[in-house]
């Protein structure tokens, strides 16, 4: 084998191994956000905390309403946190109830 090859098969090499190792870097970015962190909106909503795991604390906001005629369950992903999202609850607050969590 030519040495261009080899350099070119160790680059791939050392580009798979750091990607693999730093992917977490690349494609999670969370927001923290802090412990006494309070949300406000002009909707009604409860907000609900999960311990995963010892240690390890989620939480999820509920906008609730009297007689709604549906839910929706929604992820927000593996981005920012859920303070940004809730925006989009008065879109259809109209006769549902929306959950976000994450």
């Amino acid at each position: 084998m030519s040495p261009l090859v080899l350099y070119i098969l160790a680059g791939i090499v050392l580009i798979s191994v750091l990607a693999y190792f730093l992917q977490e870097k690349f494609i999670f970015k969370p927001e923290k956000l802090k412990a006494d962190f309070k949300f406000v909106y002009d909707i009604p909503f409860r907000e609900y905390f999960f311990e995963v795991e010892p240690g390890v604390r989620i939480n999820g906001l509920h906008f609730h309403r009297e007689n709604a005629t549906g839910l929706i369950l929604y992820f927000h992903g593996n981005s920012r946190s859920i303070k940004g999202w809730a925006k989009y609850a008065t879109d259809f607050f109209i006769s549902i109830t929306m959950m976000l969590y994450w």
